[in-house]
């Protein structure tokens, strides 16, 4: 690759892996993490010193011959170094307190070297790692080795940190626990633009942990606080800073507010020993049957919900051999369509479901489309139109969209239409296909395609042979979009980051609302977290209600009536274990079954079934705005005092309010009178209904 001085964008691997065999041997299929950063590239170099005594990697660079010859690191490849689990220990570069490291990183061509190193503390101990960069950013990751029959059989990121180019310095601080640990550094690009060689310094400081090391059980980072030693019995480390946290599961279970664990199928109870769980959607069939649809590392799971406190796995499709973390699925009629975006793939999954009610679930093809189709990250079944889309898929060199009719062919269905956004390297990660049947957009099909450093791009696809772009967003700290959904209007879509808690962009969780009403000029509205600084992953809205699947903190709900005021109502921590910033528990959630129960897989626990009644009660629709928001300054959502002066005001035709709507009772067409003052006197209590 030929590069001139300036400044690149390029897209940053976190590897967030699980405990898989995907986690691979660095190549496209073992990348779960993806976001963007800019780089400086200065032709003259940043050069950088290694310390007298300094530990030299002495590795030959990613690709060559002797270094595996596929760019699989033998030197110290680490948990990405296959086969994995199983990795041996002598795959890692041991690291101990004082060492201080001179090596080298890279992705390019397709191919990543990243550099494992091995600490192993006896007793107690408090890390202070530090790395230093060249004339390219890297990412510095901790991780912990759990060592369940091997040292990557069961690891997860506790924290990861980005340094820039030339010089770019970042630090890592933690008090370990006696255990087994590594320290990653990789390359701040997926598999391109990073030449193999890359220098990077890493320094490693030990000291005493001046108190016990902090089990974070239940725990949720809530704010920065001032120490530097981070070691008080209510602080903990998150992502390079320190934060007070609050702890609150109970002893053996799940913390929950408003939400009902209805059943749980575990990763064990389906076939092919499964390491982890992904997608969830799911199926209704015709005699009115319910099921959740979950993806595994190995293969597809079938489960009927009908009871829902008594689940059942009636079905199961394999991978045919590929295993990955990254497996979706939807439905349309009564098919199911799976992709997967790890190794090879296979191509598009079709499998029958007219049999399910009887237990009997067939896939009846694998198919590349004609195309030579392998692999796409996701998909999205526009059940109104009949169309499923491919995002990111290797027919559009992992790009764009691609369109299938299922209605032309539900089982060897045709490509119709393709779309690349005339910028390059847009990557439609995620999307959600729309049909509009009423306003300025009838008849128009939308894609709303999240495009991980991209932000938003919004695609007309009505017409297959020439699917464009109508605009695209850029929201502020945009680091990873992720996926998102729109509200049951249209008018807002929102949005999950998964990357900007992870890199330290924002300090808690966030996600992001975007003002779609006009297509051609979406703009950000605002940001809303449910607390805490978990990654947040997939979402979904029923109603007047946002259903979040935020990973380490499990399932978060929340009221969306009023646009201005979003608030929190219920939650399910499905992974006790912490609430960090990481990539382990929940990870999809669906909210469309007609019975009203809420589905949601998670990495290590599989498929839980709740109940969210209690939640969704617990809104008062005063705080939603009564019968529209009536709040005269700046609609704040709570009717109080200033609501009734506004609506009294309406009789002397003054209406000195900005809201759109101050007619409670009537619907807008009666103008406003006594029922209106009641209605939103009675906002205060639950008597008085509007009369018919």
């Amino acid at each position: 690759m030929n590069r001139i001085a300036g400044r690149y964008l390029v897209i940053a691997a976190a590897a967030l892996i699980s405990p898989s065999a995907a986690i691979g041997n660095d190549s496209p299929a073992g990348v779960d993490q993806e976001s963007a950063h800019v780089f400086t590239f200065d032709p003259t170099g940043c050069p950088l010193t290694c310390d007298p005594g300094a530990i030299i990697e002495n590795e030959p660079d990613c690709g060559a011959a002797s270094n595996g010859g596929d760019g699989t690191d033998s030197v110290n490849g680490g948990c990405s170094w296959p086969p994995c689990p199983g990795c041996p220990l002598d795959l890692f570069s041991p690291i101990a307190c004082g060492d201080s490291y001179c090596g080298s990183f890279g992705a390019d061509g397709g191919i990543r070297d990243s550099d494992w190193h091995l600490l192993e503390p006896a007793v107690p101990t408090g890390i202070t790692a530090t790395l230093r960069t060249g004339d390219t950013a890297a990412s510095l990751q901790l991780w912990d080795l759990a060592d369940v029959g091997g040292p990557c059989d069961s690891i997860a990121l506790l924290v990861g940190q980005t340094a820039p180019a030339c010089g770019g310095q970042v630090t890592i601080n933690r008090c370990l626990n006696p255990g087994r640990y590594a320290l990653r550094v990789t390359s701040n690009a997926v598999f391109f633009g990073i030449p193999c060689g890359a220098e990077y310094n890493l320094y490693m400081e030990c000291g005493p942990c001046l108190g016990a090391c902090l089990d974070i059980n239940g725990c949720t980072c809530t704010d920065d606080v001032a120490d530097t030693d981070c070691i008080g019995p209510a602080e903990q480390w998150s992502n390079g800073r320190c934060c007070a946290i609050e702890c609150g599961t109970p002893p053996g279970g799940y913390a929950s507010s408003g939400v009902t664990l209805l059943s749980q199928t575990d990763l064990s109870q389906f076939p092919d020993n499964q390491n982890i769980g992904a997608a969830v959607t799911h199926y209704v069939s015709p005699a009115g049957q319910e099921y959740g649809i979950m993806t595994f590392s190995k293969g597809t799971g079938f489960v009927r919900v009908t009871g829902p406190g008594s689940p059942e796995v009636v079905g199961y499709t394999d991978g045919e051999g590929i295993e990955g973390i990254h497996r979706e699925v939807q439905t349309y009629g009564e098919y199911a369509y799976i992709v997967t975006d790890d190794g090879p793939g296979v191509g598009l999954q079709v499998v029958d479901l007219t049999g399910i009610d009887g237990n009997v679930v067939t896939r009846v093809n694998t198919t590349g489309l004609g195309a030579g189709f392998q692999t796409a990250h996701t998909l999205f079944a526009n059940r109104d139109s009949g169309y499923l889309y491919l995002n990111s898929s290797n027919i559009t060199g992992r790009e764009g969209l691609v369109a299938l009719d299922l209605s032309a062919d539900p089982v060897e269905p045709p490509i119709v239409g393709t779309w690349i956004d005339v910028v390059p390297n847009v990557d439609c990660h995620d999307s959600q296909v729309v049909s509009y049947t009423s306003g300025p957009y009838a008849g128009r099909e939308i894609a709303f395609c999240f495009a991980e450093n991209n932000g938003l791009y919004i695609v007309d696809v009505t017409d297959k042979a020439n699917m464009f772009t109508l605009s695209s967003e850029i929201y502020p700290n945009v680091t990873y979009t992720h996926q998102g959904w729109l509200s049951e209007d249209r008018q807002y879509l929102f949005i999950n980051d998964e990357a900007d808690e992870f890199n330290g962009v924002v300090p808690q969780t966030l996600s992001y609302i975007i003002n779609v009403a006009d297509l051609s000029n979406p703009f950000y509205v605002s940001a809303f977290s449910p607390g805490g600084c978990a990654t947040d992953h997939n979402e979904m809205v029923r109603g007047d209600f946002l259903f979040e699947a935020n990973y380490t903190t499990g399932l978060q709900i929340f009221s969306i009536c009023n646009i201005n005021n979003v608030q929190k109502i219920g939650y399910f921590d499905t992974h006790p274990e912490n609430n960090a910033v990481g990539f382990d528990g929940m990870w999809g959630v669906d909210t469309r079954l007609p019975s009203g129960v809420v589905i949601c897989s998670d990495r290590q626990r599989g498929l839980f079934v709740f109940d969210v009644t209690a939640a969704l009660a617990s809104v008062n629709p005063a705080a939603c705005g009564l019968f529209g928001d009536i709040a005269p300054p700046g609609g704040d959502g709570i009717v109080d005092l200033n609501d009734i002066l506004c609506v009294l005001d309406g009789f002397a035709n003054q209406l000195n309010c900005p809201d759109a709507d101050l007619i409670p009772c009537g619907g807008g067409g009666d103008g406003i009178d006594l029922n209106d003052i009641l209605a939103v006197l009675d906002a205060f209590s639950a008597d008085y209904a509007c009369p018919p």
